[in-house]
């Protein structure tokens, strides 16, 4: 068993033997009571430049500023390199022993190369294939061919030289975190998060780990960041996970010391993020991006650029499929398992010249659509699972107990998901396709992960969810049902709503909603017969809309002479169709108007009933069959309740959702305030003053669930 694990150690680098990255790593003998040899990362290359002379190093490094910040190209970069030696050896009437004009070889003589910190794959330009290749290889190779899907071209050739299709450049985790471990004011920003508790810093090598069930502080006390939380401390140090011949999972221990993971003065938590991000300039294409932040860190220092390690690029034009993304994660969870076992770090001109160094991860903070494709979760519209944290289906999302969080029905334990993704792994199309339907998983390669579960390490996407979720789609409902037809003293409802918006004095600090806030919140774009409102806003500008919106409702709703929102429904959109178009056919039947005038009014007429005609198409998709698990009521037989167009009662709905967000999101919450913030939701409320939660009546609303 030991030589086994061994042997999967000298395969789990990310990088092949004899690239550069490889000469910062060193495996030592295997230390007592573990069965993983001992790994040192050394990063001679960060002192090379105190062996230069003063005048070289003072030039390599105006060099190095002059790329960083101007982006000069190398042949311009040589040229001034070439001159910059000539006058050091002019000045000094000395000839320089063992000069370059290339700046690559200066910038890696200073020990700044980014090449000499990178490791590169080739890979297959055909999106369902993303085979990966050593770059090392690209001369070993036999033919430009794919070798696994036998279609992609990994490289053109003209003569002799090679030119890669698609190459994926990779950072090992292992040595960004030996890099940033260099800085001495980063190593003790790393242990400021001790200070609140002395069991972590006068017990801490010798601390047990905590039950994840049971929360560490109380639940009326404030818990102000990630290491309040139960899961900081429930995690062991030196285990491993396991995947056993049946495809369970398990992390067992490989010695026998069991004390706290983040016990040690080095054991640090990993947060995980991938995002794609939209090419300027490219129509249709994208570039993704794999980034870790270290959570142990203070919070304002936490999500910082220069804390925060690039481990992977994914190139474009289009993302890969599922199942093809963990081809591309496979050599960023080698290496993130090389530092779950740990390695040390040596540290020059410090008092403690090598330092051991751990590393796991928490949780994954990605949107929810990356989060699903990352974890192997099924999407938002899957029938049967659209939700990775419960078990309720689509049809669910249109059910008032489908918002009845504490009742809400449990999946399957997180031990029985994981063991499915594995299983899918290996399995048949059939086979695949009966777990995907029955657990809502499909194999992902960050499980191999120790402690990785698909709902504890999955944190809800606040950017998704509330903002460009819940708020936006808020909004959208009182567009669609014209909730601001009318106006205040010869001034329109709907200018008052926007107006709103772009009149509020905002402090610097915050970000500030863009001028003409009338086109992008109040604007109508109609596709798929649904009112698209604020299409272009970010997440952030609909968080200050949240913030300023029970201001802006009550300033259009109120009663004109009066500070009262009236208590009264208005006529349903309905009849008002049905009393305008009856109306139109008597004047048109009564008076003969001019061809302008008539074809307007068709027009017109014709607008009012596509309006009709929507509303009915949207009823009958509410009525499509759908299996609920939260009850025997068969929801397809039921005839939606017509929407209530009553601004008190919608502006309650309001100020609930506004007040529910702003305590979730606070920036120290306890568990009880956050539970209350739930409680308020629209969710429970909207069924009972509108017999509806999505498109019956409410358009879109349930996705943002």
């Amino acid at each position: 068993m030991l030589e086994m694990e061994e042997e999967e150690l000298s395969r789990s680098h990310i990088f092949t033997e004899g690239e550069a990255i490889s000469k910062h790593y060193e495996i030592g003998p295997r230390p007592p009571h573990n069965p993983f040899p001992t790994v040192t990362i050394t990063l001679n290359h960060l002192t090379k430049h105190h062996d230069l002379p003063v005048p070289i190093r003072h030039m390599y490094t105006a060099m190095a500023f002059a790329k960083a910040t101007t982006g000069i190209s190398n042949i311009a970069a040589n040229m001034m390199l070439e001159q910059m030696t000539t006058s050091i050896e002019l000045a000094s009437d000395t000839v320089i022993e063992d000069k370059t004009y290339n700046v690559r070889t200066a910038l890696s003589r200073l020990g700044v190369l980014p090449d000499d910190y990178l490791t590169r794959y080739l890979t297959c330009p055909n999106n369902q294939c993303w085979h990966l290749e050593p770059y090392i290889n690209l001369y070993k190779l036999q033919t430009p061919t794919c070798p696994e899907c036998e279609e992609g071209v990994l490289y053109d050739q003209i003569g002799r030289t090679r030119t890669p299709t698609k190459i994926i450049p990779y950072t090992p985790l292992s040595l960004a975190l030996a890099t940033l471990l260099q800085d001495r004011q980063f190593r003790n920003n790393l242990q400021e998060w001790r200070q609140d508790n002395p069991d972590d810093t006068e017990n801490q090598t010798e601390v047990q780990p905590l039950d994840p069930s049971q929360p560490y502080w109380s639940k009326d006390e404030l818990l102000d960041g990630l290491s309040d939380g139960s899961a900081w401390r429930s995690q062991r140090m030196n285990v491993r996970r396991v995947i056993r011949p049946d495809n369970s999972v398990a992390d067992v221990p490989v010695t026998p010391y069991s004390q706290r993971h983040v016990g040690q003065l080095f054991g640090l938590n990993i947060i995980l993020n991938i995002d794609w991000f939209r090419v300027k300039g490219v129509i249709n294409s994208s570039v993704g991006a794999v980034y870790a932040c270290v959570a142990n860190l203070p919070r304002h220092l936490m999500f910082q650029k220069r804390y925060t390690a690039l481990l992977c690029v994914i190139p474009g034009p289009q993302e890969p499929p599922g199942l093809c993304l963990n081809k591309i994660l496979e050599p960023i969870i080698d290496d993130f398992q090389l530092c779950e076992r740990g390695f040390d770090v040596t540290i020059p001109y410090d008092p403690v010249p090598k330092i051991s160094v751990s590393a796991r991860l928490l949780l994954t903070v990605s949107d929810l659509p990356a989060t699903r494709k990352l974890s192997g979760a099924m999407g938002l519209s899957h029938k049967e699972h659209p939700c990775q944290y419960c078990d309720i289906t689509k049809a669910d999302i249109d059910l008032p107990s489908g918002y009845d969080w504490r009742h809400l029905p449990k999946h399957a334990s997180a031990a029985t998901k994981l063991q499915a993704a594995f299983q899918h792994e290996v399995g048949t199309p059939d086979e695949r396709l009966a777990i995907e339907e029955t657990y809502g998983v499909r194999y992902s390669s960050i499980a191999r992960l120790i402690g990785f579960e698909h709902a504890k390490s999955c944190a809800p996407d606040p950017l998704h969810n509330s903002f460009l979720g819940q708020v936006r789609s808020f909004v959208t409902i009182l567009m669609d049902n014209q909730m601001f037809e009318g106006d205040i003293e010869g001034t329109e409802r709907i200018d008052i709503f926007a107006s709103y918006f772009e009149n509020t004095d905002y402090p610097g600090h915050l970000g500030r909603i863009p001028n003409r806030i009338a086109r992008q919140l109040v604007g109508r774009r109609r596709k798929n017969t649904q009112v698209q409102v604020g299409s272009a806003l970010t997440a952030d500008q609909w968080k200050r809309i949240s913030q300023l919106l029970p201001g802006a409702l009550f300033a259009a709703w109120r009663s004109e002479g009066s500070n009262i929102i009236p208590d009264e429904d208005m006529p349903s959109l309905d009849d008002e169709d049905a009393a305008d178009s009856d109306a139109s056919m008597r004047s048109t039947a009564r008076t003969p108007s001019p061809r302008r005038g008539r074809s307007a009014s068709l027009r017109s007429h014709s607008s009012r009933s596509s309006r009709t005609r929507s509303r009915s198409r949207s009823r009958s998709r509410s009525r499509t069959p759908g299996r609920s698990r939260l009850g025997s009521i068969d929801t397809t037989e039921e005839e939606p309740r017509p929407f209530r167009r009553n601004r008190a009662v919608w502006y309650r709905i309001a100020v609930s959702l506004c007040a529910g967000l702003r305590i979730l999101h606070a920036h120290s919450i306890s568990i009880a305030d956050a539970e209350g913030a739930v409680e308020v939701s629209p969710g429970s409320l909207l069924p009972c003053e509108t017999g509806s939660l999505t498109d019956r009546g409410n358009p879109g609303y349930g996705q943002c669930r």
